[in-house]
């Protein structure tokens, strides 16, 4: 709810998915579905990516709409001394501000997402052990959590480190304001330059994220099924003793040799429906 709250609506398409990544978690509790399960991470998966590849693409445009602002503030600064301040320029000055705001709502971005993937991580984590002991399921649970693991895969992503990256642009346009001159705010422009040349190709490892299939079922899972089996074998013994002795006995002469045999079978089918 909370991440509902503060999202910025125009970008919303491009969060993680949470309503969705919720939605399966629920559907693991309630159908205990491997399916569910591998959808959930699929979704997972597809968020990261969304947000990795939305996140560059906003922080390409700020880098060049900050170098447009800053080429600006250099052709104010033509034929001024080096001491001397930058002109005040009231159209320079609200695009300064508007890209200051622009920085500040990306990196809103970026936290709200890491704090939405940890938290779906935890709530999978939360129910996830539930379900897993209480199903047949066909794989078993690694023993680090997936908050752990989605953390470790988070940080792999340049959003992540969003409040360093766009820092250096805010320290050069709070330089701007405050009218330092043109050689040292070019220092941070460069230094913000090298900082900003991610590579995009970032590479989720997948196994770091889905559960690891297993040729054995979990412990849970096999005492299960060798108490039914070993129900429905009483069962088998009991009605066929039961019948015997009821053929032994012969109630009634009406009673054939195959009369005897539907009573079994139909007892058989009765008791396992």
């Amino acid at each position: 709810e909370e991440l509902k709250q503060n999202i910025f609506w125009e970008w919303k398409p491009y969060y993680l998915n949470y309503d969705r990544l919720k939605g399966w978690i629920k559907e693991m509790e309630k159908n205990k579905c491997e399916k569910a399960i591998n959808m959930f991470h699929e979704e997972l998966e597809l968020s990261l990516q969304r947000v990795h590849l939305f996140y560059l693409q906003q922080e390409k445009t700020l880098e060049k709409r900050f170098k447009e602002c800053h080429e600006k503030t250099i052709k104010e600064e033509e034929g001024l001394d080096d001491e001397e301040e930058v002109p005040d320029s009231a159209e320079h000055a609200n695009e300064m501000k508007a890209l200051d705001e622009d920085i500040h709502k990306l990196q809103c971005f970026a936290e709200q997402n890491c704090e939405g993937f940890r938290k779906i991580a935890k709530k999978y984590d939360k129910n996830m052990r539930s379900v897993a002991e209480n199903s047949d399921l066909d794989f078993s649970l690694p023993d680090e959590s997936l908050q752990d693991r989605v953390i470790s895969a988070v940080n792999k992503f340049p959003f992540s480190d969003a409040a360093h990256r766009l820092t250096r642009m805010k320290e050069v346009l709070d330089a701007g304001k405050q009218g330092m001159n043109r050689q040292a705010s070019f220092i941070r422009h460069s230094s913000f330059g090298r900082l900003v040349s991610p590579n995009p190709n970032v590479e989720l490892d997948t196994p770091l994220l889905r559960p690891q299939p297993s040729p054995w079922r979990n412990n849970a899972s096999i005492a299960r099924k060798v108490a039914r089996y070993t129900e429905g074998t009483k069962a088998v013994m009991v009605i066929t003793l039961a019948v015997f002795l009821l053929y032994k006995w012969n109630p009634t002469p009406m009673l054939t040799r195959t009369s005897y045999i539907v009573i079994w079978t139909t007892s058989l089918v009765l008791c396992f429906l």
